[in-house]
């Protein structure tokens, strides 16, 4: 029998307010050394409210929230990066006027507290990070020359260079087309086979069923369902707040086929 794997990240009743408004309530989950952990809802359901808060962006009101067994609940940004956390945003905001290369070498030389301490180490850190994300041929480039898709990889490549435990990547995929979102899934893929547990925020469903192993749905900042992809996606409760009526016109046209 295999031995199970160690919890990275939990999560427990954690909630956060803005005002009068229950962003996150009350919310539980745990991560699991070297898997793919989806979090899916509808918008406006909390999901990167909770990754603002485990990145060190907020702050929450209560509840527990460990990295590796420690607090990281209230740490600042760069604390919790420090301790082997990285993540990518929804608006990617690259340095503008700097080649990719030293905009992946600022994550390398800003990362876990023992990564590189000089912009020279940083820069071959960037290069590692370059070559996995298949970006080393545009390293001299200006960002402000990339497209779309390889803006995309750029937020990947600097948030890799952070050397990070964690990574947490915000709708990585939203804006691409089909080819370039194959892309970014194996690359995602190759990433987490490289031994970093990822929790990964996503619109895409296609994305979301083909790289996870299990998945939480928030609705109105609640957890709703937590399950394997297949669990999650025949939940009824989620049926009705997230997948909607097409979708379970079409699951159930496809579970009639089966039979």
């Amino acid at each position: 029998m295999s031995e199970a794997r160690a919890s990275v990240l939990q999560a427990a009743a954690v909630s956060l307010r803005f005002g009068g408004l229950a962003a996150v309530h009350g919310v539980s989950f745990d991560v699991v050394q070297g898997e793919i952990f989806g979090l899916i809802g509808p918008n406006g359901a909390g999901k990167t409210t909770m990754m603002n808060i485990i990145s060190g962006i907020y702050r929450p009101d209560s509840g527990t929230l460990l990295f590796n067994g420690e607090s990281i609940a209230g740490l600042a940004p760069h604390r919790v990066a420090q301790r082997g956390i990285a993540r990518t945003f929804q608006v990617m905001r690259p340095f503008e006027g700097m080649t990719v290369r030293e905009n992946v070498a600022i994550g390398a030389r800003f990362g876990r507290a023992d990564g590189p301490k000089s912009m020279a180490a940083a820069m071959v850190k960037a290069d590692q990070a370059l070559e996995t994300m298949e970006l080393s041929g545009v390293a001299t480039s200006s960002v402000s020359d990339l497209t779309t898709g390889q803006r995309k990889k750029l937020e990947l490549a600097r948030a890799l260079a952070m050397d990070p435990k964690l990574l947490l990547l915000d709708e990585v995929m939203a804006g691409l087309n089909p080819r370039e979102i194959g892309e970014v899934m194996e690359l995602v893929r190759r990433v987490n086979g490289m031994g970093v547990t990822v929790l990964l925020i996503e619109h895409l469903m296609k994305a979301v069923m083909g790289l996870c192993s299990r998945i939480l749905v928030l609705h109105h900042g609640a957890s709703i369902a937590l399950g394997t992809p297949d669990e999650v996606t025949r939940d009824e409760s989620v049926i009705r707040a997230y997948l909607g009526d097409r979708y379970a016109a079409q699951h159930a046209q496809v579970e009639e086929a089966l039979r």
